[in-house]
């Protein structure tokens, strides 16, 4: 009986030692600056052109995927493109996206929304938005 209690306690010690403590760091995300990008919140006139340079490198894991959604005001954001990531940008990636603003009768926010998944399975998002004035 004494050595089963034994063998009991060594198990759950040695079970309880196999937690894989992982704290998720945030890969480097960015927006590119420069004359034809859009890098920041602004606001624009309806079907104006966007140009949104994203970077982003590592944290932890390598990066598996991203992802871009657009919310118009309160709506939920709308998925427009999910990229699989290669093993050259699992590291590092960096993509250019264009798009035009909506037409749009009263004032509007469009949010751009870029979503890293990484290969741990933690994800990281980064926002920009853009106030939509009609003309």
């Amino acid at each position: 009986m004494r050595l089963y209690a034994i063998l009991f306690f060594a198990c759950i010690i040695g079970l309880s030692g196999c937690v894989l403590e992982h704290n998720p760091v945030s890969p480097a995300m960015t927006f590119k600056t420069g004359t034809a990008y859009t890098p920041a919140n602004d606001t624009l006139d309806t079907l104006s052109a966007i140009l949104i340079g994203f970077s982003a490198t590592r944290g932890n894991s390598n990066m598996s995927y991203l992802q871009v959604a657009k919310g118009i005001d309160t709506a939920a954001p709308v998925l427009l493109n999910t990229y699989i990531l290669t093993d050259s940008q699992s590291t590092s990636v960096s993509k250019d996206f264009a798009f035009t603003s909506g037409a749009y009768r009263a004032n509007t926010t469009e949010t751009y929304t870029f979503k890293i998944s990484d290969a741990a399975g933690f994800t990281f998002q980064k926002s920009i938005s853009f106030t939509i004035h009609p003309h």
